[in-house]
């Protein structure tokens, strides 16, 4: 497989990574997407730790795993599964056993059991680096919990997920959702143009991808339960108008907020017209009853996607079966942008590196995200072919 020339050499990684090398190799746990993007990452990774890789199941490459099945070691372990603490037990106990060892997580999986982590494993574990907003909350909460039963968080939490290193990933996120929808709308015969469309949750990636949608002529409206975005979102020019009073007159809903904001019973049951469904995340962070969708029609193909006749004679379509669109297709739009939050999680992984601790989350200090930008643009410059040297 040849490598994309829009993602920067290891030489990015080293420049961030060389001071703090380990004599002895360590234990990692990532979740992750199986996908290009990350290949860089998984086998800098594997030089200096032993990598136990969770592949996020709905993203994927087959070709990927290929080659990254002769550095890591893949777990086949789903997000249910953790929730188990006979499960994540068992887990670390067989491949971590006494070791100390960092988590790298997307999305929360161990957030579930972050208790557990934090009673069992505190003279092991190193810390946890969250990658995104959505698992972030949730660590937020458990770390809420301890501290209102009076327990004292002992196993760090990192994040990148606010980083200003992750501005440009999550704009281009947006972006991506976008592009990737009309591509699974053409499929249907259709585009965007004059769509009345509506997206639920208007943070970083929402409002990119508002905007994003607004550029390739869709009739945008916007609903966030946060009254400052959602002016917000009115003052940037978007629609704005009661759920209900909006269902029969939408021809696209897309969930950027990743809190189950979708009830697909309710839809069944009010939707008269012909509805698609566009997620930016998983399945069940996108619908607060997902078992509801065993009722629909599953339809296999590039991307596959959930068929639902409504009661009002209506039709739901819900593409990718619920889960992120924008890791459809292949071909990514995030370019070398995602790693710089990569050369970010790598600085967090070096203890001696100062950070700031905020209500119980670790975050890298802003000289050091300069620094981590710094470099990137200097091997971006040179991937280019522009020359130069940032000084």
């Amino acid at each position: 497989m040849m490598k994309p020339n829009y993602l920067l050499k290891e030489k990015f990684f080293e420049k961030i990574f060389s001071p703090h090398h380990y004599k002895n190799k360590q234990k990692i746990i990532i979740v992750e997407h199986c996908v290009t993007n990350t290949l860089d990452f998984i086998k800098f990774l594997s030089r200096y730790y032993e990598v136990y890789f969770i592949p996020k199941p709905n993203s994927i490459d087959k070709d990927i795993m290929n080659i990254l099945e002769d550095y890591v070691t893949f777990l086949f372990i789903n997000k249910e599964q953790l929730k188990s603490k006979k499960e994540l037990i068992n887990l670390i106990e067989e491949y971590v056993g006494k070791s100390k060892f960092y988590i790298i997580d997307i999305g929360g999986y161990f957030s579930w059991n972050y208790k557990v982590i934090n009673e069992y494993y505190s003279n092991q574990i190193l810390s946890i680096i969250e990658n995104t907003e959505n698992g972030l909350q949730k660590y937020e909460k458990e770390i809420k919990n301890l501290k209102e039963n009076n327990l004292v968080q002992n196993v760090p939490v990192c994040t990148v997920a606010r980083s200003i290193l992750k501005i440009e990933e999550d704009f281009l996120v947006g972006n991506e959702v976008a592009i990737k929808s009309e591509v699974f709308l053409s499929e249907f015969g259709t585009n965007l143009i004059g769509k009345k469309v509506l997206v639920i949750g208007f943070g970083k990636i929402g409002s990119s991808l508002s905007q994003s949608l607004k550029h390739r002529g869709a009739i945008v409206y916007v609903l966030d339960k946060q009254a400052v975005r959602q002016a917000f979102a009115i003052s940037q020019g978007y629609l704005y108008d009661d759920f209900d009073n909006l269902l029969n007159n939408l021809d696209i809903i897309y969930i950027a907020n990743g809190e189950k904001s979708i009830d697909i019973d309710s839809l069944d049951r009010k939707c008269s017209g012909k509805l698609y469904i566009f997620s930016v995340t998983s399945v069940d962070d996108t619908f607060s009853n997902v078992e509801y969708l065993k009722n629909a029609l599953e339809i296999e193909g590039q991307v596959p996607y959930y068929s639902l006749n409504t009661k009002l004679e209506g039709s739901i379509i819900v593409a990718n079966k619920g889960n992120a669109i924008n890791f459809t297709y292949t071909n990514s739009t995030l370019a070398s942008f995602v790693q710089m939050t990569q050369g970010e999680m790598l600085l967090l992984l070096n203890d001696k590196v100062k950070t700031i601790t905020n209500s119980g989350i670790t975050e890298l200090k802003k000289a050091d995200q300069e620094s981590i930008a710094k470099i990137w643009l200097e091997e971006y410059i040179a991937i280019e072919n522009i020359g130069g040297k940032i000084e």
